[in-house]
C-alpha cells in the first residue's frame, strides 16, 4: 500500500481551500440573500414574523431555516433532510445545508452557520479544479459529491477523500471565514487524524463500509482505557482483507482492533 497521510496532507497544503469555504457566487440564490440582508438592517422581521424587532440600526441574526427557504426559492437549489439529521441537538437551528447546481462548476454545499462563523451567516463549499504543478505536472482535481452535519462536525465528501471538520473550533493560523480545524478524513480505504469516537465510527459505517458489531460494541471501551483519559488519535486501514485500528497517544502507537494491545 502507498504512503497515504504525507500524500493527503501535501494535498491540504497545496490546495488550502479544501479546508474552508470559497467566496463563490450561487446564482439568484446570493442575490436574493443580498436582497434579505438589506431588509434586515434595521432589524426587520419576515411578513408574519411575531418575533419582536430588533434594536434599531442593529443586524438581526436569522435562523437556519429561515435561510434555507430563501435559498431554495432558487430552481438550482435543494435539501436532503438526512444532510442534517445527525446534528447535535444543542445546535439545531443554527446550522444548516442547502445544494445549489451550476452548470459548470457542479455542485455547491451551502453550509448555513452562526454569525460568529460567517457575517452573512453563509459559508460555500465547492470542487476543486485540477492544477499545473511546477514540475510540469498537474494536481488531480477534488469534486465535491456532498456534504453533511454529524454531531458537531463539517463532514465534505469529495471523489477523491472525505473530510471532518469541527464547526467549534476555528483554526487560529487562518482567519478566513469557514477555517474550521480537520478533525479526521478518508481516503483509499484508510482513516486516519481521528480524535473523536464517535466521528470516528460514523466515518467507519459511512464511508468504509464496516458492519461487524462486534467491533463497534467494544471499540469505544477499548481505546477509553488505551488513552487513559489522554488525547487520542485514531486510524484504521484494511490488512489482509482485516479492519486493523489503531490508537495513538504520548507518541506511542498500539492495536485496538482486533486484539487490542498496550500502550
Amino acid at each position: 500500500m502507498k504512503p497515504l497521510v504525507l500524500g493527503i496532507l501535501s494535498t491540504f497544503l497545496l490546495a488550502p481551500s479544501l479546508l474552508r469555504a470559497q467566496t463563490v457566487a450561487t446564482g439568484g440564490a446570493e442575490k436574493k440573500i443580498e436582497d434579505l440582508k438589506n431588509k434586515y438592517k434595521n432589524g426587520q422581521k419576515p411578513e408574519g414574523d411575531p418575533r419582536a424587532s430588533g434594536p434599531e440600526g442593529k443586524p438581526v441574526e436569522m435562523g437556519a431555516a429561515d435561510i434555507e427557504a430563501l435559498l431554495l426559492r432558487s430552481p438550482q437549489c435543494s435539501k436532503k433532510a438526512e444532510d442534517a439529521a445527525l446534528v447535535a441537538a444543542n445546535l439545531k437551528g443554527q446550522y444548516g445545508i442547502v445544494r445549489c447546481a451550476d452548470p459548470i462548476d457542479g455542485l455547491r454545499a451551502i453550509v448555513i452557520v452562526p454569525k460568529s462563523d460567517a457575517k452573512n451567516q453563509q459559508l460555500v463549499f465547492a470542487s476543486i479544479p485540477a492544477s499545473p504543478r511546477a514540475d510540469g505536472g498537474m494536481d488531480r482535481g477534488h469534486k465535491l459529491v456532498g456534504a453533511r452535519l454529524v454531531d458537531h462536525y463539517l463532514v465534505l465528501q469529495f471523489n477523491t477523500q472525505v473530510q471532518y471538520l469541527d464547526l467549534l473550533k476555528k483554526d487560529t493560523a487562518n482567519s478566513a471565514e469557514g477555517a474550521y480545524v480537520l478533525s479526521g478524513f478518508v481516503a483509499d480505504e484508510r482513516t486516519d487524524y481521528f480524535t473523536n469516537i464517535v466521528i470516528f465510527q460514523d466515518a467507519l459505517k459511512t464511508y468504509l463500509g464496516v458492519t461487524d458489531p462486534e467491533l463497534f460494541a467494544k471499540l469505544p471501551k477499548a481505546a477509553a482505557e488505551a488513552a487513559k483519559g489522554n488525547p487520542q488519535r485514531l486510524s484504521a486501514q484494511r490488512v489482509n482483507g482485516a479492519w486493523v485500528i489503531l490508537g495513538t497517544s504520548n507518541g506511542e502507537t498500539y492495536k485496538l482492533w482486533p486484539k487490542p494491545t498496550t500502550p
